[in-house]
């Protein structure tokens, strides 16, 4: 799966969760919002039909950012010199919890207009409760998981490229464009692409002297 993920072309991950998801999720509303116009009745099962399709669209998308995470921090770490040691566990909590997270939610979303429209508009009390105890301290975490992962993606891709430690300041375009995927996905794949058909050969003298220095 994880060498599927690095040889996908730039095109066929903007195809398959980006352009097709956006859309099905487009033509969805359009055909809800024609079927609504002139009715006097509003449009409730084609409406909780459209949210469903959105809540498949969104969990088609999100897992194949994380798979695609997964895929280039453990698949590109595997041409890392030995010296250099990533947080392999830290980076699986932080990544798994968002990923989790977020498939709850759109369950929860998903049941929230479910019973939003079978009581004509009447939220339940329990709804709001969850959301203020749970919801909202979850949401940060994840939050922060998911800058947690951007972060040493990134920090992967440049470190595979260069065979040495770099800092961010080497490595924040990676990290911007890796932030916004519809656009960085075009640039950065390519690199990745290259990376693990064809990862650099290693200098074992340059590296020792760059470890040195960094280290002392």
């Amino acid at each position: 799966m994880i060498s599927l993920f690095l040889r996908a072309k730039h095109w066929q991950f903007f195809l398959l969760f980006v352009a097709i998801p956006f859309g099905v999720h487009s033509f969805n509303m359009t055909q809800l919002i024609l079927n609504t116009v002139g009715s006097n009745t509003p449009e409730f099962d084609n409406a909780i039909g459209v949210f469903r399709g959105f809540v498949g669209v969104a969990t088609l998308s999100f897992f194949g950012l994380f798979g695609w995470f997964w895929s280039i921090y453990f698949g590109l770490k595997k041409s890392l010199p030995a010296q250099i040691k990533f947080p392999d566990n830290r980076f699986r909590f932080f990544l798994l919890f968002p990923a989790i997270y977020i498939a709850l939610l759109l369950f929860y979303f998903l049941s929230f207009i479910n019973s939003f429209f079978s009581d004509a508009g009447e939220i339940e009390p329990v709804f709001i409760g969850m959301a203020m105890t749970i919801v909202i301290p979850l949401h940060l975490i994840s939050v922060f998981g998911m800058f947690h992962s951007l972060y040493w993606v990134a920090k992967t891709i440049k470190t595979a490229e260069m065979q040495r430690k770099v800092d961010f300041s080497e490595f924040v375009g990676e990290f911007f464009l890796i932030w916004f995927n519809p656009i960085g996905i075009w640039i950065v794949q390519p690199k990745v692409n290259r990376l693990f058909e064809h990862p650099p050969e290693v200098d074992e003298q340059k590296l020792d002297e760059n470890w040195e220095r960094r280290t002392n």
